[in-house]
């Protein structure tokens, strides 16, 4: 499996530089394993190869959307905008469900792969805040394959709620103790299933779910022949 490469960078602001590791596929001739999320929404505006092996990605950051009604709770908090200006002009409120105005932003970003790197190259000042980031970063993950190593018959409910799945005991939710983004179960439910992939909990829980099967079946199968045995 190639390991997954980012940059350590999250939600950049002015003139930033940042090199990481990024390996090239000459089967699919092509480059794998990489992440170009950086926490900014961005859109590609344009992406070209150079003669001396370059290939260059060229983003700008698509701004932020925001709530006019002063009546929500959500009023003039910078919300993370879609991925498209289509998606954004049909993009509403998720409280007062009103539509969101979008604040344009013109920081550059670009991404350039070279030989066994890629460059992240931004360029400007955001003129909105920082909103909450779409993914888990490396650290982030670390931490919830801990938690899941540890309690690996949560539930999605119980890690939003905070409740440890072994001892029935009130814990940190996943939202206080790593990150804001895992307050939706669906959410949560993706990030503890791939955790459980990767350190092959998923596979050592099917077992033991199956073990417990068996030995059910076996008790109930025992139970059967002492019954039969006394009408005997």
């Amino acid at each position: 499996m190639t390991p997954i490469t980012c940059f350590k960078s999250q939600f950049p602001d002015g003139t930033i530089e940042e090199i990481s590791h990024a390996r090239h596929c000459t089967e699919k001739k092509k480059y794998v394993g990489f992440n170009l999320d950086i926490g900014w929404s961005l859109y590609t505006v344009n992406t070209k190869s150079t003669k001396d092996n370059r290939r260059v990605h060229f983003k700008e950051c698509l701004g932020s959307v925001y709530c006019t009604n002063s009546e929500c709770h959500f009023f003039g908090f910078d919300v993370r905008p879609a991925s498209s200006f289509k998606l954004i002009e049909k993009q509403c409120c998720l409280i007062c469900e009103k539509q969101l105005s979008h604040k344009g932003c013109k920081v550059k970003v670009n991404f350039e792969f070279k030989g066994d790197e890629y460059t992240l190259k931004h360029v400007g000042n955001h003129n909105h805040k920082t909103y909450l980031p779409k993914h888990l970063t490396v650290e982030e993950k670390v931490k919830l394959n801990e938690v899941v190593k540890k309690d690996s018959l949560i539930t999605p409910k119980a890690a939003v709620v905070g409740v440890s799945a072994k001892t029935g005991e009130v814990v940190e939710s996943f939202s206080d103790s790593i990150n804001e983004i895992l307050s939706n179960k669906d959410g949560v439910k993706y990030e503890i299933n791939t955790s459980k992939r990767s350190q092959g909990v998923e596979k050592r829980d099917e077992f033991l779910g199956e073990f417990g099967k068996i030995e059910k079946e076996f008790d109930e199968l025992s139970s059967l022949l002492k019954l039969l045995l006394q009408n005997f």
